[in-house]
């Protein structure tokens, strides 16, 4: 009876052993599964996230080739309008240059103009010097011609009184025809009134 009893108690013992140990085991296998399971939730996780985040850096690189792109045309922009800020100094450059050259044209316009009055002026004067030297030409002549007239009226009339003195003749107031002589033994100048008048006597 006692060996019986402690047989059963052996097996008794050896059962819960083996109970326990195979729930043991059991629930350790439970856990290696949920851990499993965990794990490859997390793996899906982490995959899923590995995938945003490539899709993330092409985004990324796309738009960084956008912002690149456009980052050179304004690039590109900037070096035209450095151009165009350029090209309008140096038209603002021409223009006051230009401004330089109409302030001298102008000038030279007023300069022109009053040069073309001068001329005017010279043209009339020109034409006035024309009529004033054919007037003094004319007067001239006249007094050419009564100088001719008068010496060949004085000659006619020396030779006339040449002729009355050589036909014995006298004139009246012959006397005073004859040049009147100084102390100093010159010939004293007569007015021509007095010749004058003393051969209308």
């Amino acid at each position: 009876m006692a060996q019986s009893n402690r047989a059963l108690l052996w097996l008794g013992f050896v059962f819960f052993g083996v109970f326990a140990v195979s729930q043991g085991t059991q629930s350790n296998f439970i856990n290696l599964q949920n851990h499993a399971r965990q794990t490859r939730l997390e793996m899906e996780t982490v995959r899923e996230t590995n995938d945003a985040l490539v899709d993330n850096q092409n985004e990324m690189r796309r738009k960084l080739i956008e912002v690149e792109g456009v980052r050179d045309s304004i690039h590109t922009e900037v070096i035209g309008l450095r151009e165009v800020v350029l090209e309008r100094d140096r038209l603002k450059a021409e223009v006051a240059d230009l401004r330089l050259v109409v302030a001298e044209r102008d000038q030279l316009l007023r300069e022109v103009a009053a040069l073309k009055v001068i001329s005017q002026d010279r043209d009339r004067l020109v034409v006035e010097l024309k009529g004033r030297t054919a007037e003094r030409d004319i007067f001239a002549a006249r007094c050419d011609s009564m100088k001719k007239g008068l010496m060949n009226l004085m000659g006619a009339d020396e030779q006339a009184h040449k002729e009355m003195l050589s036909a014995g003749l006298r004139g009246p107031k012959d006397s005073e025809d004859k040049p009147d002589v100084n102390d100093r033994g010159r010939f004293q100048i007569v007015p021509a009134s007095r010749v004058r008048d003393s051969k209308i006597r």
